[in-house]
């Protein structure tokens, strides 16, 4: 019955496609196709590639070479210049889609996002002309819940360089990236060698295709069944070959032994021989070829495991393993040293190339600055946008207090010496200017507040309950002996007490800084200290701009607009802008403390909120007795919400904080315990090491105890910076466990590969000792 599956597919596929024009769908395409070059011009007699880019709209998808149980493949008509030839096309290593039809299962082989595909092109011995074209026309089946054939003619012009020159490379990135999501064509810890005994060109022939993997001594890949989530399965997938039927891999009987604080798992090791029936249909002519990929994960038997792998492989039947030409799987011409180059394409092993979703092609982009902040280009784009944040706290809710203040004074000295009201307007500039300055020495010369989940926390909350406040839900309102307190250093409107109105006014105005003053904040304490200086000058001068313009021609009050009810709507407007900033700040806890500290945080906002509601029930003129049980009543909810959401909610699990190069240098240099766990989700001893002796009770109480802060540095996506700290303490994959000592930062605690139980884990914390910084998000993430 495996053909039922087929049957069913291919005719909801096709039956409504049109009958005879073979023309898209009424609508735009879902794929679209552009060809590049890998070289500039061409140069006679050397090859060169091609990249079939095929850009596929989002949920749709298209096939592989071999499109499994159901679809179409790719292919490209060619028209080239005369003498020229072109190779099969090359396709990046597909995802598995798997569609339930009824408790049946239709397999097949597909690519999503944006595929590329290579084909490399030999021109002849002599080229006419200054300039070639090729044209491809290409034809794919793209298919959501439906599937679309579409076809769509594309071509490019090179321009052609003189014989011997050496080839100018172009689109370099995009071929870095295609070549690099080709299968591999060797492997570090398997071997692979095939077979067809039996095999006969008659029809009727029956043969099977032997792959035999040799696996490196002292090393195991998982089985077809690994029985552990998450654990990559071997997988064999084998292009289509013209006249024969190709059966589905049988693979030998594997081992099964038992992990530590997993249970079963199933490997092979050894020798290992997958069988692949197959039949010959029709007469065949000439030598044929079949072609796969094998992916596996490898671990040596000592505990290190390795990242998945997808290697090709090809038999010949004019002899054996065949290399020499590219095939559909992505195998192909190799130089000599293996090295890819812009006239001899390479096959895809390219250490360094960027990392890459096998199934996409979309390269996995690295962190980056928005502007180049090394240029006086970008120097200057954030010194405006430092000036524009500035002068937009100025209209920030935080600040509308002592911005109304402020003008009610100029108003009241209107009648005064315009020389003195200038002074007094300079003062209070100078107070603004100050505390920028003074916020720029903490930022450069200690850790930013932005830096530190417990200020990020505290922000949001301020944020959150401005808004409230805005809202309507309670009102803020300074005690009597505060308010006097203003009241007299209002009428005392001397220089100092202009000096000590800005700073104020800078200090409530921080709590609102919008992420558009943040972003060039955030820039500035990454900079050489006079860019970071002048940057914050910048946002200085923005803020004060207006106190300035004012106290120098106080007349100018007349055009500020008058009060009324316009005021209210407004209030109400900037309390969707503080609870909009609130969520801003919580992508920043997200990414210091991952989902479960945006979670814990949203739920003290929750009892913070409720709180507040309470304030706000006091009725003016209440007595004073009841009015301070109201205000214990709210304090006391809150904190019991921070008690609950920081250390209760949370407190059975090691909460990990993502991975950040150099994280853990940094908080051991400020005096905490760290232990940093480098894991994959393919690791199965990471899995067991987890299981068994770190996300226990006991391990879990001592981190408790000692304050230590856990880092989580997940290894299952190829990282340069994680693959650096693996081999600077000597291991060539995960898993690496460190714990890091308060004040050691260069010195931490390497830990063996496996764990049999928690005692390697809590005395090398033991060892370390407690943190004795203060707290930044322990394993429970309290704040």
């Amino acid at each position: 019955m495996r053909w039922f599956p087929a049957v069913i597919a291919a005719v909801s596929a096709w039956t409504s496609l049109p009958a005879a024009s073979g023309q898209a769908f009424d609508g735009p395409p879902k794929v679209t196709p552009a060809l590049a070059a890998s070289v500039k011009a061409v140069v006679p007699g050397q090859p060169f590639d091609i990249a079939v880019q095929l850009s596929v709209q989002s949920g749709w998808h298209i096939y592989w070479s071999n499109p499994g149980d159901s679809g179409m493949p790719p292919a490209v008509k060619w028209t080239l210049p005369e003498g020229f030839s072109a190779g099969p096309l090359r396709f990046p290593v597909p995802s598995v889609h798997t569609t339930d039809l009824g408790g049946m299962k239709l397999v097949t082989y597909i690519h999503e996002g944006k595929p590329v595909l290579l084909c490399t092109i030999t021109p002849p011995a002599s080229v006419a002309g200054e300039r070639v074209r090729f044209e491809a026309a290409l034809d794919w089946l793209v298919c959501q819940e439906a599937c679309i054939p579409e076809r769509k003619t594309v071509a490019i012009e090179l321009a052609v360089a003189g014989s011997g020159a050496a080839a100018e490379p172009d689109h370099e990135a995009l071929f870095r990236q295609a070549r690099a999501a080709l299968p591999a064509t060797s492997s570090s810890y398997v071997t692979i060698r095939t077979s067809a005994p039996g095999f006969a060109a008659a029809p009727g022939t029956k043969f099977d295709l032997l792959v035999e993997v040799d696996i490196k001594k002292g090393h195991h890949i998982q089985s077809d069944r690994p029985l552990q989530a998450e654990l990559i399965a071997a997988r064999m997938l084998l292009d289509r070959t013209e006249g024969l039927k190709i059966g589905s891999p049988q693979f030998p009987t594997a081992h099964e032994r038992e992990v530590p604080g997993l249970g079963k798992v199933s490997e092979f090791s050894g020798a290992v021989t997958i069988k692949v029936p197959c039949e010959v249909r029709s007469a065949l002519t000439g030598p044929v070829k079949i072609g796969g990929l094998l992916t596996f994960q490898a671990c040596a038997d000592s505990g290190q495991c390795f990242a998945p792998e997808t290697v090709a492989f090809a038999w010949n039947s004019s002899g054996g393993a065949d290399a020499a030409a590219p095939t559909a799987s992505g195998t192909g011409a190799e130089t000599a040293s293996g090295a890819a180059s812009a006239t001899a394409p390479s096959t895809g092993d390219d250490p360094d190339a960027p990392s890459l979703s096998a199934s996409t092609g979309d390269r996995v982009a690295s962190p980056g600055t928005i502007a180049d902040a090394g240029t006086i280009r970008g120097l200057w784009f954030y010194l405006l946008f430092g000036f524009a944040g500035g002068m937009i706290l100025n209209v920030m809710p935080c600040v509308l207090p002592v911005i109304s203040i402020k003008v009610l004074s100029f108003v009241q000295q209107s009648g005064e010496d315009r020389g003195r009201i200038f002074r007094l307007g300079l003062a209070f500039c100078a107070g603004v200017m100050v505390w920028f300055w003074a916020f720029a020495g903490i930022t450069l010369f200690w850790t930013p507040p932005l830096q530190n989940p417990t200020v990020v926390i505290a922000l949001t909350t301020i944020m959150f309950v401005f808004g409230l406040s805005l809202f309507g839900v309670f009102e803020i309102n300074l005690p009597g002996f505060a308010s006097q307190a203003a009241g007299a250093a209002a009428e005392k409107e001397g220089y100092a007490g202009a000096f000590l109105k800005g700073l104020l006014a800078t200090l409530l105005g921080t709590a609102c800084t919008a992420p558009l003053l943040a972003t060039a904040l955030a820039w500035a304490s990454t900079q050489p200290k006079m860019n970071a200086f002048a940057v914050f000058t910048a946002a200085g001068l923005g803020m004060a701009l207006p106190y300035f313009l004012l106290s120098a021609n106080p007349a100018w009050m007349k055009f500020l607009p008058r009060p009324g009810n316009w005021m209210i709507t407004f209030k109400q407007l900037m309390g969707f802008l503080l609870v909009g900033t609130a969520v801003w700040l919580l992508m920043t806890v997200a990414a210091q403390l991952g989902g479960p500290g945006v979670v814990q945080t949203v739920s003290f906002l929750t009892f913070t909120a409720a709180g507040c509601w309470m304030i706000g029930r006091i009725r003016h003129g209440s007595p004073v007795g009841r009015q301070l049980a109201t205000w214990v009543a709210a304090l006391a909810l809150a904190g019991g919400g921070a008690w609950f959401s920081f250390a209760y909610m949370y407190s059975g699990d090691v909460e990990w904080r993502p991975y950040r190069k150099g994280l853990a240098e940094e908080l051991s240099a400020q005096g905490h315990t760290v232990l940093v766990d480098y894991t994959a989700s393919w690791c199965l001893s990471c899995k067991s090491n987890k299981a068994v002796a770190i996300e226990v009770d006991s391990t879990v109480k001592l981190m408790n105890a000692l304050n230590v802060v856990p880092i989580i540095a997940d290894y299952s996506k190829e990282d340069a910076d994680m693959k650096e700290d693996l081999q600077k303490f000597g291991r060539p994959s995960v898993p690496l466990v460190l714990v890091y000592a308060p004040g050691k930062p260069d010195a931490p605690e390497v830990l063996p590969v496996i764990f049999y139980g928690p005692d390697v884990v809590q005395s090398a914390l033991q060892r370390a000792g407690p943190s004795q910084g203060t707290s930044v998000a322990a394993n429970t993430r309290q704040p």
